[in-house]
């Protein structure tokens, strides 16, 4: 995040090449029936707890649970 600067630069990308929000993003992505599941393990060792995410993850999971749902999705982004 480089102190909000991380962030800062993104928005005024994201801006400039007329791209829409991450809100627009997750929207767009749930109207499309995206299925967001977090990752238990990132969470743990960042010391993220269900509270600090956004409301629209319909999930959580280990790398195993989310291997083991994710092999029989037609399509699979792991970010």
């Amino acid at each position: 995040n480089m102190l909000g600067f991380g962030s800062w630069a993104m928005k005024k990308l994201m801006g400039e090449f007329k791209m829409p929000t991450t809100d627009e993003l997750i929207g767009m992505a749930k109207e499309m029936g995206v299925k967001i599941v977090a990752c238990t393990i990132t969470m743990g060792v960042m010391g993220i707890s269900k509270e600090d995410l956004i409301p629209e993850i319909d999930s959580y999971a280990g790398v195993v649970a989310y291997l083991d749902d994710a092999k029989e999705s037609e399509v699979n982004l792991f970010v």
